[in-house]
Formats: C-alpha cells, sequence, structure tokens
C-alpha cells in the first residue's frame, strides 16, 4: 500500500498540521490507495497520540506522528507523495530523491520566500504548489489531473559551474 509524508520543517505551521489531520483529507488519502501517513509535526499541536495512530473512527489509514526525526530522508525514500512546506532544505531533499512533492508554503512566515520558491519550481514543472485552504478538495484533483509521477526530475547540481566562477572572479587561470 501507499505512504505520504507530510511534513512541516522546523518552525510551525500549525494550519498545515491542522489539515493534516482532517477527516476530510484522511479519507480522500484512503480512497487514493494511501494507507500510511507519516506526519512530522514539529512543534504544532496533533490529535495523535506521539508515533500513534488517528484517535478517531478513521480505520483505514494509519497515522504515525512525530515532532522531529534525524532520519528524515528515510521517510522520504518510503513515501509515495511527500506533501512539504516550502522550506528549501526540505525541498531540496525531496527532489534530490526524486519522489513526487506537493509544496504548501507557510504563509505565516515573514516575507513569503516560501511561496515565491514554491511558484518558481511549480512554474519549472519539479513540484505541484497548492495551498492548505484547498488541500483536503483538491488533493484527488491534483493526484490523479497533473499526474504527479510526470514531473521534472530536478538534478543536483555539479559544483564545477560555481568552482569555474570562483576562480574567474579571483583571477586563476584554468
Amino acid at each position: 500500500m501507499k505512504s505520504v509524508l507530510i511534513t512541516v520543517g522546523s518552525t510551525r505551521f500549525d494550519a498545515l498540521t491542522v489539515a493534516a489531520q482532517s477527516s476530510i483529507l484522511l479519507a480522500r488519502l484512503a480512497a487514493l490507495g494511501f494507507s500510511t501517513v507519516y506526519l512530522q509535526h514539529g512543534h504544532s499541536p496533533i490529535a495523535f497520540e506521539e508515533d500513534g495512530h488517528l484517535l478517531s473512527n478513521h480505520q483505514s489509514i494509519k497515522v504515525h506522528a512525530f515532532k522531529y526525526t534525524n532520519v528524515l530522508s528515510d521517510y522520504i525514500r518510503k513515501a509515495d507523495l511527500v506533501i512539504a512546506h516550502a522550506g528549501s532544505g526540505t525541498v531540496l531533499e525531496v527532489l534530490y530523491l526524486h519522489k513526487p512533492l506537493l509544496v504548501i508554503p507557510n504563509d505565516a512566515l515573514m516575507d513569503n520566500h516560501q511561496v515565491e520558491l514554491g511558484r518558481a519550481l511549480a512554474d519549472q514543472g519539479h513540484v505541484v504548489l497548492g495551498t492548505v485552504d484547498t488541500l483536503a478538495d483538491d488533493i484527488s484533483q491534483i493526484v490523479h489531473a497533473v499526474n504527479i509521477s510526470k514531473l521534472k526530475p530536478f538534478r543536483k547540481p555539479s559544483g564545477e559551474t560555481f568552482v569555474k566562477v570562483l576562480k574567474d572572479a579571483v583571477g586563476f587561470p584554468e
């Protein structure tokens, strides 16, 4: 069965955590064939026991909730879909592991840098950009209509370009 990782990163993102726990979203994920949700919630409050199961009547989907982990990449690797805040560290880690990514910018943060990053990567076809407000309503459309498996792979940059620019800047010959 399929699993989804929902991660809020190191800052609070209560709106995404609340959306991740909603009956509507969990039912939609179950209807799409997901059986497990891994919810990294940071310091945001949850309605689950720590590393436990949903405390309601959703028996068709198992939720593992945890504040933080040193091995987020392990969760990313086993996830069939990642729903994440649009923090650059998390986004790059997911893209480098070639996992389909739905980014939900945390618009409560100052200067909307997550919105800018999410929009730029969505415009290039690497991610799907969503919002907390539309997540539960649009999750099935996002998975089906966008064909998330057709997202463009994100290539890890080589250090060669940086080294060349640095050498040129300081005047080292080739």
